[in-house]
């Protein structure tokens, strides 16, 4: 993992700083989200462990195409939607600014807050002057948008339709909601659209990556039906 001593690198002088700050943001989603916690985060410092680790390990490896299908079991409160739905599609686009992505969730209000999120973080300063990338003037509607260079944004419901919209990188997460995990009908319904639905939105089917994140409700969720799938699967335990 990449630690940065401020101190050091501001020896070689500001530009020089910005500039190394800048790549290692680039090559490194932990770094990135160090850089970009405090545009949300104001108030509250960031924690890191290995959990956080190895999340980002997980999600690098997405990116660059090792892992085209992955599944993390993670318990709540463990910044997942954060890490997987408000900062890794803005990492991604430091490096492949075209990418479309689609976000999901059981509830599309949730959804919806993780792209306001995102797009607060594309609107700063910071993310704009750093890397270059700023959000469509055409395109650039408060929850589904798009970047100056056709990369995209949308937001999308379990159950919702995804109609009009394919994604380079497809992020689904939480898709079930906890309390109604004994519900072996919205359970059914879930997996349906998993498997019918969402899972066929992506624009390569043999190299578009689908992250699938949350919390396990059943022995029969949409997680368990994506580790058959063959899914590479991260499992955090809660102590």
């Amino acid at each position: 993992m990449i630690n940065l001593d401020q101190n050091e690198l501001l020896k070689h002088g500001p530009e020089v700083f910005r500039e190394i700050r800048k790549e290692l943001a680039r090559r490194s989603l932990l770094e990135f989200t160090r850089q970009a916690w405090p545009i949300l985060e104001p108030g509250t410092p960031m924690k890191e462990g290995w959990v956080i680790e190895a999340i980002c390990e997980h999600l690098e490896a997405v990116v660059r195409g090792d892992i085209k299908r992955l599944v993390v079991n993670i318990p709540p409160g463990a910044m997942k939607s954060r890490l997987t739905r408000v900062m890794l599609p803005l990492y991604i686009w430091t490096q492949k600014p075209w990418a479309r992505m689609i976000g999901g969730s059981y509830a599309l209000n949730l959804a919806e807050r993780d792209n306001y999120y995102a797009r607060t973080v594309l609107q700063s300063d910071w993310y704009q002057s750093t890397f270059g990338v700023s959000i469509s003037s055409e395109q650039g509607a408060k929850v589904n948008f798009d970047n100056t260079s056709m990369g995209g944004l949308r937001a999308i419901s379990v159950g919702g339709a995804t109609t009009g919209f394919r994604g380079d990188y497809l992020i689904l997460d939480d898709a079930h909601n906890a309390s109604e995990g004994e519900s072996d009908a919205k359970r059914s319904l879930a997996v349906q659209w998993f498997l019918e639905t969402f899972q066929t939105r992506v624009n390569d089917l043999d190299n578009s990556p689908i992250l699938v994140i949350g919390q396990r409700i059943h022995e029969e969720d949409v997680y368990s039906v994506a580790i058959e799938l063959g899914y590479e699967q991260l499992n955090i335990p809660m102590e």
